[in-house]
């Protein structure tokens, strides 16, 4: 049984304060069969998740910024991991306003790893939060300096 949205391991709040801006939201997900023919009955053969004119998913709450179908949410969305996703690293370093602006800017920048932020954990945010925030805008000067021009 997968839970709500509020048991979800990654601080979701905290990453859109550090600048992902619902990154995921905006990503192109492919469906599995199974995830067409529940979400889509009409047409099953669907193999995308539908996105609005502004290019957020169809599911995405815009006031709450949570997911409406977070219950019955895509293979794909349960499976991503914000932290491991090279292009939410540059989008947190140098915002963006689309995917396609922002893989062009994947493209020109240096950012190690071990410069990445973390978007923390449920577990991380409630145990330290003046720590998280000395730790964030470290990064920030870090990254900053690693732009390629």
């Amino acid at each position: 049984m997968v839970g709500a949205m509020s048991d979800c391991c990654l601080n979701c709040e905290a990453g859109r304060t550090m600048g992902c801006r619902t990154y995921c939201c905006q990503l192109l997900v492919r469906l599995t069969e199974e995830d067409a023919q529940r979400l889509y009955p009409e047409r099953p053969t669907a193999r995308f998740l539908e996105k609005a004119e502004d290019g957020f998913c169809i599911h995405l709450d815009r006031m709450t910024h949570r997911c409406n179908i977070w219950e019955q949410r895509p293979e794909v969305c349960r499976g991503y991991d914000c932290n491991s996703d090279f292009l939410l690293q540059v989008a947190v370093a140098e915002g963006f306003t689309s995917i396609v602006e922002l893989t062009g800017r994947a493209q020109r920048i240096y950012l190690p790893s071990h410069l990445w932020v973390k978007v923390p954990d449920e577990a991380d945010s409630s145990s330290s939060a003046s720590s998280s925030s000395t730790s964030e805008s470290h990064s920030s000067e870090d990254t900053g300096s690693s732009v390629i021009t």
